[in-house]
């Protein structure tokens, strides 16, 4: 059974959610051995569910001087913009003026069969309780315990199927806003449509794109986690619309969606690598 998920994820099911052509940018293998030939990369433990299996790996950008950022994606499965655009990123930087600590996909198995969740049926991104509950989260959370950075990035798809449609791109940020969400709003604006909803995720309000997040202890998140920990300033979750209309085409396609995580991306480091004042209150 497991066998023909996987032939159906490679075949018909597209991991990256590409409805309108269904056609996989790569298959598990070939982004495992992307990820693997990342410099600096290491892999920091094994996902395994029966004939399924799949290392969890994380690659370092280090500089001993500079701002130090945590830059993960792929926690949902079905949200494939961040893995690709971080692996893309990753592939192509060397020599920057922070030090970038990366986990490009948290939940390897959700993400090869299309799935929010893991292959077990359970949320990666909320399964960092104390003690974590998932092989992913246990792995992540060993690799991360004993480091601290300035700024945690998340990259997400909002896929809410509920009452909300962001209908555009948005910015969460925990605990509070700070200058650099206006910034990040700002250059996403250059090329792309920013939320016009009047709520968001867990229909919550928002200042022009930029949504707050207190979040409440005790916490099953990572992010939430190292914050109460105090081994990150603060966390962003980049947002790109990923929602379909009906008639099953996506409002932002992926390739958009993959730029727009690049631009995010590209707009936090390039911030941390000057003397901004990231934490400024927006």
């Amino acid at each position: 059974m497991l066998q023909e998920t996987k032939q159906q994820a490679l075949v018909s099911i597209d991991p990256y959610n590409t409805i309108v052509d269904r056609k996989p940018v790569f298959s598990a293998e070939e982004y495992k051995q992307k990820l693997l030939t990342l410099s600096g990369s290491q892999i920091i433990g094994n996902v395994t569910y029966r004939n399924f299996h799949f290392p969890l790996v994380a690659a370092e950008r280090k500089n001993n001087v500079g701002k130090r950022l945590l830059l993960i994606s792929g926690e949902h499965g079905d949200e494939p913009s961040g893995p690709i655009a971080t692996l893309e990123f990753l592939k192509n930087q060397t020599d920057r003026k922070i030090h970038i600590t990366s986990i490009p996909l948290l939940n390897p198995s959700g993400f090869f069969c299309n799935s929010h969740n893991n292959l077990e049926g359970v949320e990666v991104y909320a399964s960092y309780g104390n003690p974590p509950s998932t092989q992913e989260s246990i792995a992540v959370w060993n690799y991360l315990r004993n480091k601290h950075f300035d700024l945690a990035l998340c990259l997400h798809e909002d896929s809410d199927t509920g009452e909300t449609f962001a209908n555009g791109f948005y910015i969460i940020q925990c605990p509070e806003a700070t200058a650099i969400s206006r910034k990040i709003i700002d250059k996403v604006r250059e090329t792309t449509k920013i939320t016009d909803a009047k709520r968001l995720w867990g229909n919550r309000g928002h200042d022009h794109g930029v949504v707050v997040w207190k979040p409440n202890y005790p916490t099953v998140y990572l992010a939430a986690r190292l914050l109460k920990e105090k081994r990150i300033k603060t966390c962003l979750f980049s947002e790109p619309d990923a929602i379909q209309n009906r008639e099953g085409k996506h409002e932002i396609p992926l390739k958009e969606r993959i730029q727009i995580q690049k631009t995010v991306i590209n707009t936090v480091v390039e911030l941390l690598e000057t003397d901004f004042d990231y934490m400024e209150k927006s």
